[in-house]
């Protein structure tokens, strides 16, 4: 049964249409009138349906007029007072939420909620936060309790993981079939992430994958997915990981497994790259996907500074650049650059010791093992965490670990370590500039 039936049973004026709602005037209308034809727009979004994003931006304007010319009076409709929570969290103008505050008369508990929803949409979550501590969001108005526990669980998400998860499946049961449970889904996969539960990850992906991949917000599921198969390595199921990508369409698959060889190259996690890339490259031949080349490139990445570079440069040379984009035909580059000076140092260093001049000591001197000076530039140790947000398109470069250089004592002069590990770091410079794959 769709949330906006639920509204209709409990005795709720259902959502006027929306096309009506756009040609009436919003002095004309309620407060709650807009907002409820809001909430049919976000169902419609979350079901998949792109084109109503627009027609959000214009209701939300819509209600926004509605609550800055209402009546204070209107407000004390428990209706209307929940519509203009409803309009905060749903992306509204925080200065609007001043203005109708400034001339109601509040409880400590409305003041709270509404105080919380301005913090928020200002940016300071941890005035947000603060409000929200002791406010219980589950035992507020039916309108508004899905709206806050989201936000509360969302604040939580970090230092909290465990009670947020709560609060995200409390909005999940109050809101089936809605964008707010599309959210709620989406941001328990983290939270499942940060509990170290695999399990729990998948079958948080798993029902997301089935129910809301339509989703103008799918790319954002895919970036979180990609993070907590990475994250939890090592533990997760890769049968299981496989299950969860097979829900989705071919295309969908294709882009997942380019993400997941992409980053777990970056994090030098040979085998889950490797293992990625190589489910890659089985959807090459379905319509509407591409090709098999930035799977080949990813698939060599983590390798492209071991002792087969010659052979990983000659198959990275061989990768069509036609069919890669302009950010990864930069990667290829990259990695080209820095498997050519993994080559060249070894054949420089023969030449100088067949050619190399005793050295004036002597020949008593030159007999005696000379002491290995120390690397000119000493890799720091991995700084490296989870990558549990998405504020990058991959996690920075593990130069411990992603794409290890010559062991000095194995012969190699300290000027080609140097310049390695320069490239290495030039690597995942470039690698942090890419755009998110389409």
């Amino acid at each position: 049964m769709s949330s906006t039936r639920q509204r209709s049973l409990l005795g709720v004026l259902p959502a006027l249409p929306v096309a009506l709602v756009a040609a009436f005037p919003a002095a004309a209308l309620e407060p709650y009138q807009t907002v409820r034809s809001m909430q049919l727009v976000q169902d419609r979004i979350a079901d998949g349906d792109h084109a109503a994003m627009p027609m959000q931006t214009r209701v939300l304007a819509l209600a926004d007029q509605s609550m800055r010319e209402a009546d204070p009076a209107l407000f004390e409709d428990p209706r209307n007072f929940e519509a203009l929570l409803i309009y905060g969290m749903s992306g509204g103008n925080p200065v609007t939420l001043d203005v109708v505050t400034a001339r109601l008369k509040l409880t400590d508990q409305q003041k709270h909620a509404l105080g919380a929803i301005s913090q928020y949409l200002r940016g300071n979550m941890g005035g947000a936060a603060a409000s929200l501590r002791s406010l219980e969001t589950d035992k507020m108005p039916l309108g508004s309790r899905t709206f806050l526990s989201l936000i509360k669980g969302s604040l939580l998400a970090k230092e909290q993981p465990n009670q947020a998860l709560q609060l995200f499946n409390f909005v999940r049961l109050e809101a089936p079939g809605t964008l707010i449970e599309e959210a709620a889904l989406r941001r328990s996969l983290p939270a499942a992430v940060a509990l170290k539960d695999a399990p729990i990850f998948l079958h948080l992906a798993s029902q997301y994958a089935r129910r809301f991949l339509r989703s103008p917000y799918a790319t954002q599921f895919a970036d979180e997915l990609v993070n907590g198969i990475v994250t939890l390595y090592g533990t997760i199921d890769l049968g299981q990981v496989e299950q969860v990508v097979s829900e989705m369409t071919p295309a969908h698959r294709k882009v997942v497994y380019l993400r997941l060889a992409r980053t777990s190259a970056i994090e030098g996690l040979r085998e889950l790259s490797d293992f990625a890339a190589r489910k890659a490259a089985e959807y090459g031949g379905e319509p509407g996907v591409a090709s098999n080349a930035r799977a080949q490139l990813y698939a060599n990445l983590t390798s492209v500074a071991s002792e087969n570079a010659e052979g990983v440069l000659e198959t990275l040379r061989k990768i069509d650049r036609e069919q890669l984009n302009t950010a990864d035909r930069q990667l290829l580059d990259a990695a080209m650059s820095v498997a050519s000076v993994v080559i060249k140092p070894t054949a420089n260093h023969d030449d100088a010791t067949a050619t190399k001049a005793p050295s004036a000591r002597g020949a008593a001197a030159s007999e005696q093992p000379a002491s290995p000076e120390p690397p000119a530039i000493a890799p720091e140790p991995a700084q490296h965490e989870p990558v549990t947000d998405k504020s990058t398109a991959v996690a920075p470069v593990d130069t411990e670990h992603a794409l290890r250089p010559p062991d000095p004592e194995s012969g190699g002069d300290n000027e080609p370590l140097t310049v390695v590990i320069e490239a290495k770091q030039k690597l995942g410079e470039i690698d942090k500039l890419l755009a998110d794959d389409k």
